[in-house]
């Protein structure tokens, strides 16, 4: 390989690496992960449980919004198939994610969000396939739509919530 200094992948690549040195100097009470907006909590159980309560109600936004316009993106036919949706989301969506932070952590800041969003609308097609009955998209663009208002609705909620968690614990911290 070329040795050159003008090599521009290996002057982001260094960046990449200040970039990511200077969030762990600033010392946050947060992991890596929280930092970068996947943890919601340091606790990985509460993390888990807020998770699949912020799941809860946009998916439930979602649903009823497509439903107030006149066009139910998803078929459910029981409370119980959604509760069970929600689930399988949360719990496969944080062992997809824990693996690509922990092996491709690189690829999920270059692509700024779409590979997130990819990996959310893979998800919501297998559980497509798994729960033909309780909880399924009647077609392709359905799923589309729904995954985007789902995660830009996320996005926003796990905001707020990410900034309610710091405030607390910086108002906790004071002491």
């Amino acid at each position: 390989m070329n040795d050159n200094h003008h090599d521009p992948k290996k002057n982001s690549d260094e960046e990449l690496k200040k970039l990511i040195d200077e969030l762990k100097r600033r010392n946050y009470k947060n992991s890596v992960f929280t930092s970068f907006g996947f943890m919601l909590h340091r606790d990985y159980v509460v993390h888990l449980l807020l998770s699949l309560g912020i799941n809860i109600i946009i998916m439930a936004t979602v649903m009823g919004i497509s439903i107030g316009i006149g066009e139910p993106l998803v078929a459910t036919n029981s409370i119980m198939g959604f509760l069970l949706a929600a689930t399988l989301l949360t719990l496969l969506e944080n062992m997809v994610k824990i693996l690509l932070y922990r092996y491709a952590f690189r690829a999920i800041l270059y692509s700024l969000g779409i590979l997130s969003l990819a990996i959310t609308m893979l998800i919501f097609y297998v559980i497509n396939l798994i729960m033909q009955e309780g909880f399924y998209f009647e077609s392709f663009i359905y799923l589309l739509i729904f995954t985007v208002g789902f995660t830009f609705f996320r996005l926003v909620l796990s905001t707020y919530v990410r900034r309610w968690m710091y405030i607390k614990n910086k108002r906790f911290n004071r002491r």
